[in-house]
């Protein structure tokens, strides 16, 4: 099997280092490939272009010194592990940088190549289990949906983008009614499996670049996120996915009630205003539904 090849970027304008890092990693097993450039522009450029396991970055650059060096790279590559290459005059700087998110550094002048290989492959590997960490925060782990904090982040994302593009969208907010019901007669396994068969028609009606969560208890959430003239043959096939739900399910009836609050570029707010409105706009559903 062939091992896998990591990525490396070295943003070094020192052509003697470069050469001596060149030195301590090549060979035809070592499993890390170097790209070199002299300038954190041509670097940031590089990132953007190409994707990158980890970059092993020297703080003091032609177009960029010091701890600027680190926080203008970590602000625009968030996601990328970074090992600081330090000079003995710059170990307080380089300190610095690892308290507020580099991986590692390392004394230029002081390393090997298998200190240098090992300080690599852990970096790679906090920073994956870093990453996991973060996702997992982000998603609902009963229904595999965004949770609030989830969304949020995605929607303020989305919302900034139809600002740009002046492009309207949609927010439905859900409620599965009766669920207090179906926990109290069935019991909570019957509560869980409700959430998770909503969570399913959910996905099932809303396109995949929709945003779709659970915000917590019995309430979901849908960001469409591509403007249409109509939502409302949206709403019949959502209508639709639930009676095909309730065909295949005799022990319980899933039954939503819901309400829709448009985004207007420029006019309607945060995404907290948002949901504020669609929330209120389910609840005279609800309450309608109640009634009838």
């Amino acid at each position: 099997m062939v091992a896998k090849k990591f990525s490396v970027l070295v943003i070094e304008d020192n052509a003697g280092d470069a050469r001596l890092l060149q030195e301590m990693m090549k060979g035809p097993n070592s499993p890390y490939k170097l790209n070199f450039t002299d300038t954190l522009t041509k670097a940031l450029e590089l990132l953007i272009e190409r994707d990158f396991d980890i970059v092993l970055l020297d703080l003091g650059l032609p177009d960029s010194r010091g701890i600027e060096t680190y926080h203008t790279l970590h602000r625009q590559m968030p996601k990328v592990p970074v090992i600081v290459l330090s000079g003995l005059n710059d170990e307080a700087i380089s300190i610095e940088a690892v308290q507020e998110g580099a991986q590692d550094y390392l004394i230029k002048g002081e390393v090997s190549g298998s200190m240098l290989s090992r300080s690599i492959r852990y970096a790679i590997e906090r920073n994956e289990l870093k990453e996991k960490t973060y996702h997992l925060s982000l998603m609902d782990q009963l229904t595999g949906l965004y949770n609030r904090r989830g969304f949020q982040g995605q929607a303020e994302r989305e919302m900034l983008l139809a600002d740009r593009i002046n492009r309207r969208m949609h927010l439905l907010f859900a409620d599965l009614d009766n669920m207090k019901r179906i926990n109290d007669e069935l019991g909570h396994h019957e509560g869980d499996s409700a959430l998770i068969r909503t969570a399913q028609l959910l996905r099932d009606t809303f396109r995949s670049s929709d945003i779709v969560a659970r915000l917590g208890g019995d309430e979901f959430v849908v960001l469409m996120t591509s403007e249409t003239d109509s939502i409302e043959p949206i709403l019949e096939r959502l209508n639709q996915k639930i009676d095909e739900c309730n065909r295949e399910n005799n022990v319980y009836t899933i039954s939503l009630s819901f309400g829709i609050a448009e985004y207007i570029p420029q006019q309607s707010g945060n995404i907290d205003e948002l949901l504020k409105t669609a929330d209120a706009n389910m609840y005279k559903a609800k309450k309608s539904k109640k009634a009838q």
